[in-house]
C-alpha cells in the first residue's frame, strides 16, 4: 500500500487507486491568491506556483490501471454538519456512464455503496478486515447486538437522552419534527378538519406549496415573528392592503352615486373618484407607517396611482358590460371595517361539507345574468400563468367562486386579474383561468382525507 499525495504519485502506476476527501470546500480547494505572488505577477513571469484541480485529479486517475475510487465524508466530525460532495464526484460519475443526479439522490447511492458507519471502524464481514483492530471489531459486532439493555435498569435519562439523539440524527421525519403520523392518532386532529373548523384559501394553498408548511401554520399556528422596522419601500403586504381598500373605496363612491358599470362615457368621472380615494387611503397608511423617506413613499403611491388608472381605463374599454356587485365580500371574518356590508360572520361552507373563510376581492354581474369573482394581484403576472389550480397553489379564484355561487345562487366564473401599469403597451383584458366543475372539489378532498389520515404525501420543499 502506498499512501502519499497525488504530486508524490506522479508517473507511478497502481491497480486500484483511492481518493479521498471529494468535498466541496476540500477539493477543488476554495480560491486564493499565493501569499507571495498575485496571479497577475505570476503570469507576467510566466511561472504558476499551484498546480490546478483539475490537473491533480487528472494524474490521480491516471496512476490506475484497473479501479478508481472516489470517496467523500459526509458528516464534518468537529462540527457536526453535513459534508456536499464536490462537483468532481457528479463529473467522474458521469464519466462513467452515469446519468445526472441530484445530491440527495447521489448520496444516498453512495451511502448503498458502502458498509462503514462513524463510530464503528471496521467492515461487517471480517473477511474483509485490513489489519487485527478491524477483525477483532467484525467479530465482536454480531455478539454485542442487543447488550445495550442493561441500560433500562440504570437510573437517570440514559435511555430517553439516546431514543432524542437517534430520533434527531434518523433521516425519516418523525413526531418530534413536528411531522403527523399514524402514530399519533386521527382523533387529534379531528378538530382540524375542514369540516370541522373554517380554512382560508391562503392556508389550504400552503399544502400544495409544502405539506409540512401547511401543518406548521395551519395546525401547530405558527406565523413569522412581526419585527418593527423603519418602512422605506413598500413591501408586497402594504403595496396590496392600500391597492384593495382603494377599490373598495372607489366602488362604494360609484356606487353611491349610481356611476357603475364603468364605460367610456363616465371613465373621467371614475378616475377623478379613483384620485379622491388614493389620495386619502394613502394619507391615512401615511400617518400609521410613518415613512423613513417621505419622497420614496410619495413615489411608490404615484406607482399604484398608475397602476390604478391603467386598470381602471382596462375595465372601462372591455369590461363595459360587467357590472361590480360586491366588493371586499367576507365570510367568516369578525372585522367588519372596509368590507361589504352584505358580508357575514358565519363561514361559507360549499358541497362535501367544507367551510372556508375569507374576503372576496369583487364580485361582478354581466347583463346576461352571470357573475365572475375577480381575485386582484399585486405582483408580477407567473411565468407560464397557471392553469386551472396551478397544481393546487391557485385556489383563492375557485373557492372564492364557489362561495360566491352559494351567496348569489347561480354559476360563476373564477379568474385572477393583475393590473397593467401606465407604462405598458397594448392593453388586453384581466388574465383568467377557468376551472371546470369536475376538478372543483379535488383539492379539499385531497387535504381532508391526509390530513384525518395524520400524514402527509412526500414532498421536497424550501
Amino acid at each position: 500500500m502506498w499512501v502519499s499525495s497525488i504530486e508524490e504519485a506522479r508517473g507511478l502506476s497502481f491497480r486500484h487507486v483511492f481518493i479521498p476527501g471529494l468535498n466541496e470546500g476540500l477539493f477543488p480547494r476554495p480560491p486564493a491568491e499565493d501569499p507571495l505572488l498575485l496571479k497577475p505577477q505570476r503570469e507576467a513571469l510566466g511561472i504558476e506556483l499551484r498546480a490546478e484541480d483539475t490537473e491533480l485529479l487528472r494524474i490521480a486517475v491516471a496512476c490506475a490501471s484497473e479501479r478508481v475510487v472516489l470517496s467523500f465524508s459526509r458528516l464534518d466530525l468537529l462540527t457536526g454538519r453535513e459534508r456536499v460532495p464536490s462537483f468532481y464526484a457528479f463529473a467522474a460519475h458521469r464519466a462513467s456512464g452515469g446519468r445526472d443526479l441530484d445530491v440527495r439522490e447521489f448520496e444516498d447511492r453512495a451511502r448503498l455503496a458502502t458498509h462503514t458507519r462513524i463510530g464503528w471502524p471496521a467492515p461487517p464481514d471480517p473477511a474483509d478486515a485490513i489489519d487485527d483492530a478491524e477483525f477483532d471489531l467484525a467479530t465482536l459486532a454480531p455478539l454485542t447486538k442487543g447488550a445495550g439493555q442493561y441500560l433500562k435498569s440504570l437510573p437517570g435519562r440514559a435511555v430517553d437522552s439516546l431514543r432524542a439523539r437517534w430520533t434527531r440524527w434518523h433521516k425519516p421525519w418523525k413526531a418530534a419534527d413536528g411531522l403527523f403520523i399514524e402514530e399519533i392518532g386521527s382523533q387529534a386532529l379531528a378538530p382540524y378538519l375542514l369540516s370541522a373548523r373554517a380554512w382560508s384559501p391562503s392556508v389550504l394553498q400552503q399544502y400544495a406549496r409544502c405539506p409540512y408548511r401547511f401543518a406548521l401554520r395551519g395546525i401547530h399556528g405558527l406565523r413569522p415573528v412581526d419585527r418593527l422596522e423603519a418602512i422605506q419601500r413598500l413591501d408586497p403586504a402594504t403595496r396590496g392592503a392600500i391597492y384593495h381598500s382603494v377599490q373598495f373605496e372607489l366602488f362604494r363612491d360609484l356606487a353611491a352615486r349610481g356611476a357603475l358599470p364603468i364605460t367610456p362615457q363616465n371613465l373621467p368621472e371614475a378616475l377623478d373618484r379613483l384620485d379622491a380615494a388614493l389620495h386619502e387611503v394613502a394619507e391615512g397608511a401615511e400617518s400609521d407607517l410613518a415613512p423613513a423617506i417621505p419622497q420614496i413613499w410619495r413615489s411608490e403611491v404615484q406607482t399604484i396611482r398608475a397602476d390604478l388608472r391603467g386598470w381602471l381605463q382596462q375595465k372601462a374599454l372591455f369590461e363595459p358590460d360587467w357590472t361590480p356587485e360586491f366588493f371586499e365580500l367576507s365570510f367568516g371574518l369578525d372585522d367588519p371595517l372596509g368590507r361589504d356590508p352584505r358580508s357575514r360572520k358565519e363561514p361559507v361552507e360549499i358541497s362535501g361539507g367544507f367551510q372556508f373563510e375569507g374576503s372576496i376581492d369583487l364580485v361582478e354581474r354581466h347583463r346576461s345574468g352571470a357573475i365572475r369573482v375577480v381575485d386582484h394581484k399585486t405582483g408580477k403576472i407567473p411565468e407560464p400563468k397557471p392553469e386551472f389550480l396551478g397544481a393546487g397553489e391557485v385556489l383563492q379564484p375557485l373557492l372564492y367562486g364557489l362561495a360566491a355561487e352559494k351567496r348569489a345562487r347561480c354559476c360563476s366564473r373564477c379568474s385572477t386579474a393583475w393590473p397593467r401599469r401606465r407604462s405598458s403597451a397594448n392593453p388586453s383584458p384581466s388574465a383568467a383561468s377557468t376551472t371546470p366543475p369536475s376538478r372543483r372539489t379535488t383539492p379539499p378532498s385531497t387535504c381532508r382525507s391526509t390530513t384525518g389520515r395524520g400524514s402527509a404525501p412526500k414532498k421536497r420543499c424550501t
